[in-house]
């Protein structure tokens, strides 16, 4: 079908939640205030022929938002999942009729039905979460793109579970490190020197998986103790920074950087494969992550990495506006997600503070009658 030729039903649909009409009151008001015109008519229904029609403008919408906005593929894959789910949903239960109306509040009911029905499949509280958002992104965009309106503000979003701690205190961080270093891997000194540079850039380099595996030789420069990153994550292909190398992730960077040229590659990635002149992909962060959570008992991901290089700084003293930098962020919001307190930190930090009030208490004079001094005190947290 072709989907510049097809406009939705535009027939009057039930009167919309009391929430839509304010939602349309208040974009015709700052419209009216912005001096853009705004149509005065009430927004046109979610509506479409057939599930397939529906998928057709998913598509179309998607590849947008790809293509044109520069979302990352990887996001546009997690829409898609979202997607999927959510349409064997209306297979299943056969409401996708009902859905797909444009009746505001049998699309609600069908929409918490789905999370009932996610719910019913053990899908955790983060996991429902997760397929909300990434179902109301693209319904979003085709509401904004088609003046219609996005069925899923008027439901409320589920709650995440609640999210434990997933960073490496400093003395497991050293165990994994001391292991992948000792280890006799098959591929003897490349593998090594590749495997601890590897799990250095993330958790001593703050780099996301991503971001990883598009490095090229020519990102780093060790003598300048620096790695760019060309695209970060973000729309229109990502932000790019420059990542500073502390002295543990240049000595690795060296050591590897020195083994990899001995094999006369080919490929211009940085990290590549043991037995051929290929760049890794994703399965061997992977399978590398779960061979030594195998060996240690001690559970490491490429998030959690990142993690743990976001909690390393702030225990050094480096300044959030620096580590945003680093890691990539672009507000003090989503750092503070990222960055961890130990256990038994707060009481090790606040041991450290050392307090003289000048004497004992009962040499304190007393208070009646006297005149107000100041207290000084001598306070030094190291």
């Amino acid at each position: 079908m072709n989907e510049q030729n097809y406009q939705p039903s535009v027939s009057p649909p039930r009167a919309l939640p009391a929430r839509a009409d304010a939602v349309a009151l208040l974009q015709q008001l700052l419209g009216s205030v912005a001096g853009v015109p705004v149509a005065t008519t009430v927004a046109k229904p979610f509506q479409f022929p057939s599930l397939e029609h529906l998928d057709e403008r998913m598509d179309a919408v998607l590849s947008r938002a790809e293509q044109v906005e520069g979302l990352s593929p990887k996001t546009v894959i997690g829409y898609r999942s979202a997607y999927s789910i959510f349409r064997l949903y209306l297979r299943e239960t056969k409401s996708a009729a009902t859905f797909l109306s444009g009746q505001v509040q049998d699309q609600t009911r069908v929409m918490e039905g789905w999370i009932a029905w996610l719910r019913g499949r053990r899908a955790t509280h983060t996991t429902v979460n997760t397929y909300w958002r990434q179902l109301h992104a693209p319904f979003a965009r085709i509401a904004r793109q088609d003046g219609c309106v996005d069925p899923t503000t008027f439901l409320p979003r589920p709650k995440p579970g609640r999210v434990l701690a997933k960073f490496l205190p400093r003395q497991k961080l050293d165990t994994v490190f001391r292991f992948v270093r000792n280890y006799q891997w098959p591929g003897k000194a490349f593998e090594r020197a590749r495997n601890v540079a590897l799990l250095g850039v993330m958790a001593l380099g703050g780099c996301r998986k991503g971001e990883v595996l598009r490095l090229s030789v020519e990102d780093v420069n060790c003598e300048a103790n620096t790695i760019r990153i060309v695209r970060g994550k973000g729309q229109n292909g990502g932000k790019g920074r420059v990542i500073c190398m502390p002295p543990a992730l240049n000595r690795a960077m060296v050591e590897y950087l020195a083994e990899r040229e001995r094999r006369e590659l080919a490929t211009d990635r940085l990290f590549v494969r043991v037995k051929r002149d290929e760049p890794i992909g994703d399965i061997t962060i992977r399978r590398l992550c779960a061979f030594i959570e195998r060996k240690t008992e001690i559970h490491v991901s490429p998030h959690m990495l990142r993690h743990t290089c976001a909690t390393l700084m702030r225990q050094e003293g480096v300044p959030d506006r620096l580590t945003m930098e680093q890691l990539g962020h672009t507000t003090l919001g989503v750092l503070q997600r990222y960055s961890h307190v130990e256990p038994g930190e707060r009481q090790r930090v606040i041991s450290r503070l050392a307090l003289d009030f000048g004497g004992d208490a009962g040499e304190l004079e007393p208070l009646n009658d006297q005149p107000t001094r100041a207290i000084t005190s001598d306070v030094s947290i190291v």
